[in-house]
């Protein structure tokens, strides 16, 4: 199979792992963006794999979501998953659209890779005012690892969040969808940076399949 790249844009990627303390045992996410930073890559995988899919509303991707975690929901079920206040939907409206989704998630596991994948991200982070002149002009482009001085704008993201934590969040996004199961990446590469010019927040994501051919002795 040939590489899956395809780019993540809208938000900055959030970090998974950092936990919190809410009482009686229960911990959670510290970020509160991890959710919609896995739904967002979920959801432009499968756009990527099916561009048909751009055009869904926004309620028929949370259907997708909830049927994955529970394949056997009926309509009436999903519809109160989904929440028919919050999205003005009727039962009719998922009844209708349970068919083509079921048809769809089968299409959808064609593309899901059962053998050995590396993976690589490029995760981008808006900049702050600083990394600007007065005009609006970004400074001039520093691309040591070391801080830029104050003349300059850094190219690398040296701050927090950790990488590691990035590609926790992102790796988990694509479990079921473009891949089985996230142990089946075996390597690959991670970058954080700031963005440059035209581009916006979010991540350049490649998943490279490994054949057996292609795997070390």
């Amino acid at each position: 199979m040939e590489p899956i790249t395809f780019l993540v844009e809208g938000m900055a990627a959030a970090p998974q792992g950092s936990k919190r303390h809410v009482g009686k045992g229960v911990m959670v996410e510290s970020c509160k963006n991890v959710k919609p930073w896995r739904f967002l890559v979920a959801k432009t995988a499968i756009t990527f794999c099916q561009p048909a899919c751009n055009t869904w509303a926004d309620w028929r991707w949370v259907a997708w979501l909830a049927l994955r975690q529970a394949p056997d929901l009926t309509a009436a079920e999903l519809l109160k998953v989904v929440g028919p206040r919050r999205y003005q939907i009727t039962l009719a409206d998922v009844s209708g659209f349970l068919p083509d989704l079921r048809s769809c998630m089968a299409q959808q596991d064609a593309y899901v890779l059962h053998e050995p994948v590396r993976m690589s991200a490029v995760f981008r982070f808006q900049r702050p005012a600083n990394h600007y002149r007065r005009d609006g002009t970004l400074k001039p482009l520093n691309e040591a690892l070391s801080s830029a001085t104050s003349q300059e704008a850094p190219l690398y993201h040296c701050v927090a969040p950790d990488w590691s934590k990035l590609q926790r969040s992102t790796e988990d996004a694509l479990t079921g969808e473009l891949y089985q199961d996230d142990a089946r990446i075996v390597g690959g590469a991670c970058e954080k940076r700031w963005c440059v010019s035209g581009e916006r927040p979010g991540a350049l994501i490649t998943l490279i399949p490994l054949s057996r051919q292609q795997r070390s002795p």
